[in-house]
């Protein structure tokens, strides 16, 4: 199996699309995690927050449409508006499978769009799992979402979505989602119940965000909430998410503070950004290997040029 990254803006949406091997040109399955594209997006008044992408950094597709395949699913790891944004999902199929956290799950049930059936919760269990089974006897993929165990690990932002893909007849491929810091607590437990406790690929922002004169204003770690992270955890693979230069109105948006260090390694890791384009990984040599192509067009299912593969 091989497994494609791609992002559809340059904050926190991507399309991953599984192959059943190096060779195959289409896709057995693909999906989304958190898609946002155009929209001007409010949090939860315009005179409190809004946000929109910047001059510099457009979305590269403009419609859900664009894609070279329907997504197969949509997974959804936040509550907040440019995570579950209407505009954006509203040109899937009714029928589109949807995995969400609970908070964002009841969002989307109230739009009417996608059918009941179609919605499924994310457990929020350490030793429960939520379950899709792939196509062509291919393997399942099993998803959990963890928020902060402890109060002082600011539990309604820090929280994160892990993402088990388990092939037939190869080893797990173990994706970690967070958009605004894990909570070492929380994943450290969950990783001491499987097997194998290594992370393949871990989303993580870099940008720290701080909005002064608010208790626990700090509301997205950066690349030291990444640096504390990775003490405990073993990653292979980091990719910087959450991270796009946006542009903020309303009294949070005048008053947000953003720092970026522009680091190119976190614990010994390289780090990868959505601005260079996308990742593919293939198993070879007893391991997940996986490699940057800057040569990538967004979401094509075919790629050259792959360094590291």
């Amino acid at each position: 199996m091989d497994i494609h990254i791609h992002p559809v803006n340059l904050d926190g949406s991507v399309l991953i699309s599984l192959f059943a091997s190096n060779e195959s040109t289409k896709p057995i399955f693909t999906f989304l995690i958190d898609p946002w594209l155009t929209e001007t997006l409010t949090d939860p008044h315009p005179l409190i927050l809004t946000q929109s992408h910047g001059p510099e950094t457009p979305p590269p597709i403009s419609s859900l449409a664009s894609l070279p395949h329907p997504p197969d699913a949509v997974i959804l790891t936040q509550s907040n508006s440019d995570h579950v944004t209407f505009p954006t999902l509203s040109t899937l199929a009714s029928t589109t499978a949807i995995f969400a956290i609970p908070a964002a799950a009841t969002i989307v049930k109230s739009w009417n769009h996608f059918d009941a059936s179609a919605i499924h919760t994310i457990t929020t269990q350490t030793q429960a799992r939520t379950t899709i089974v792939l196509p062509e006897n291919a393997g399942v993929i099993e998803l959990v979402h963890l928020p902060a165990l402890r109060f002082w690990e600011q539990p309604a932002l820090y929280s994160f979505t892990s993402i088990r893909i388990l092939p037939a007849s190869l080893p797990p491929f173990h994706i970690v989602y967070t958009a605004h810091g894990a909570p070492n607590s929380a994943i450290t437990a969950l990783l001491a119940s499987l097997p194998d406790p290594t992370v393949n690929v871990l989303f993580h922002p870099l940008v720290k965000y701080v909005i002064p004169y608010i208790p626990g204003g700090k509301v997205v770690p950066g690349a030291e909430g990444a640096e504390a992270l990775l003490k405990e955890v073993k990653a292979d693979y980091f990719i910087g998410v959450h991270d796009e230069k946006k542009l903020y109105g309303g009294f949070i948006g005048k008053v947000i503070q953003a720092f970026d260090a522009g680091e190119e390694e976190i614990g010994g890791i390289e780090v990868w950004r959505f601005r260079e384009g996308g990742w593919k990984f293939g198993f070879e040599d007893r391991g997940w290997r996986g490699g940057v192509s800057e040569e990538w067009d967004c979401c094509k299912p075919k790629d050259e040029g792959v360094s590291g593969v």
